[in-house]
């Protein structure tokens, strides 16, 4: 197959774009999902557990088939990746605003329908967000310049993810209100829209980057002439599961996620009952956050190319499991404590983000190089398995801890000890979940000299 041109700076921008519509997505389903479910659905939080649950493991176990297909794609008119992402788009937008919407129907009927349409939504953002993550390994053949288009992308959904909690909130302040069942749809809507133009966009900028590869067919049909080995989806799992970097990897960056799902899950109730309804400073807190995603775009590529990935990581959890604890020890009702370790913790997580997302594309190239077998789809599909069963068992948590912590979704005011309760759900299941990334990260084996072999031996000519 002929090497792929190099993208240019402009096309590692227009994809980067995409990660606005899909964060927009993430961050509102985190950040709102339990609380639309308990607060304006009525639906008890550990129901409301069980439905993210069950919906994200049923979803959870797509991914790798999805990463299989998107492996052996070779549209002619769509290339490899942007097929899925520009019918998807308007499917997933559909979907997302039928997810905030009330049925008229009793208790029994919400839940089951709530259960139908979050299934349903997952397995489109399945279809939508695989190709997505993929689409970068396309870029360049250099980790560097590849580590630099990663954090646009992923800068780019934290841009996105920092100021959409105001823009949430400001939305339902036009159309009725934290309560109000017509508001979350309209707000859904302004979501919807937005994400699918801006998905749309990206793939008509980078469609010369996503072509159709005449080459591979004609190979793929000469190697099926001669019977040579085909390398089945059991051999390509095989060789994920036998990847001590990729291992390492997943294992870190799910404790990490699930870290911020317990975060996100409970954000809302932290602010609106723990500080007294100031739901202002939720918002507060992702604009200040705003500067330093940007900054990060920019320079996560440079950092990464001094210390190496593995190094950014494990400083950034210790920052955050400092955050935590300082947290904890002051009680939780500090707001001065309260903003800055937010805006800290969200910073380290950001670039904790970017790096194991650009990490995962190193475990690609260096497995494709070592092995031969290109199975980025499959290991991109990994990551979002991963973190659909820690959103699942995140949110399950969540709902089970509100429930035993005596959560009262009808109360103005909660109690002491479930105000406590909602403190301890924040800080200490994360506190355990970054202990774990720290621990997995030890073994994570491409350091930065690994990386700069990567590079050197994916631009060397065929051959060599």
């Amino acid at each position: 197959m002929k090497n792929r041109r190099e993208a240019t700076n402009a096309e590692g921008w227009i994809l980067a774009s995409a990660n606005l519509g899909n964060n927009a997505y993430f961050m509102v389903i985190t950040m709102f999902m339990m609380f639309f479910f308990t607060n304006v659905m009525g639906i008890k939080p550990m129901v409301a557990g069980t439905i993210f649950m069950v919906a994200r493991l049923v979803d959870a176990l797509t991914d790798p088939v999805m990463g299989f297909i998107i492996d052996h794609s070779n549209f002619k008119h769509f290339g490899k990746y942007r097929g899925y992402i520009q019918i998807g788009a308007p499917v997933l937008g559909l979907v997302f605003v039928m997810l905030f919407t009330v049925p008229g129907f009793e208790m029994g009927g919400k839940v089951i329908y709530a259960y139908l349409v979050y299934i349903l939504y997952s397995l489109v953002w399945t279809v939508v967000q695989i190709p997505i993550l993929t689409f970068p390994i396309i870029l360049s053949q250099n980790v560097a310049r590849r580590t630099k288009f990663v954090a646009l992308f992923q800068g780019c959904g934290s841009i996105i993810g920092a100021v959409s909690t105001a823009v949430v909130y400001k939305l339902l302040d036009v159309f009725g209100g934290m309560t109000d069942a017509g508001a979350w749809q309209k707000t859904a809507v302004c979501i919807a829209v937005f994400a699918t133009i801006m998905q749309e966009i990206a793939m008509f900028g980078v469609r010369k980057l996503d072509v159709y590869d005449p080459e591979l067919k004609e190979k793929t049909k000469s190697a099926h002439a001669q019977k040579k080995e085909h390398v089945s989806l059991n051999d390509r799992v095989s060789v994920i599961t036998k990847n001590v970097a990729l291992f390492a990897l997943v294992i870190s960056f799910g404790t990490d996620m699930f870290a911020n799902q317990v975060n996100s899950n409970t954000t809302t109730y932290f602010f609106l009952y723990n500080l007294g309804g100031r739901t202002d400073l939720q918002s507060i807190l992702g604009v200040v956050s705003l500067p330093t995603a940007i900054v990060l775009m920019f320079l996560a590529g440079p950092i990464a190319g001094r210390f190496g990935k593995k190094r950014i990581i494990l400083f950034c959890e210790a920052v955050c499991i400092v955050c935590n604890l300082a947290m904890l020890a002051t009680g939780g009702d500090k707001i001065p404590v309260v903003m800055v370790a937010g805006i800290v913790g969200t910073v380290m997580f950001t670039m904790t983000n970017m790096m194991c997302r650009s990490a995962l594309l190193d475990v690609a190239s260096y497995t494709k190089l070592k092995q031969g077998k290109d199975v980025a789809g499959l290991m991109s599909s990994s990551f979002t398995f991963v973190n659909k069963m820690v959103q699942a068992f995140g949110s399950f948590f969540t709902g089970w801890l509100l429930e035993l912590v005596a959560f009262d979704q009808t109360a103005e005011v909660q109690s002491e000890g479930t105000m406590r309760g909602i403190l301890l759900m924040r800080l200490l299941l994360p506190i355990a979940a970054q202990v774990a990334t720290l621990i997995a990260m030890k073994w994570y084996p491409i350091t930065r000299s690994v990386e700069e072999e990567i590079s050197q031996k994916a631009a060397a000519p065929a051959g060599k």
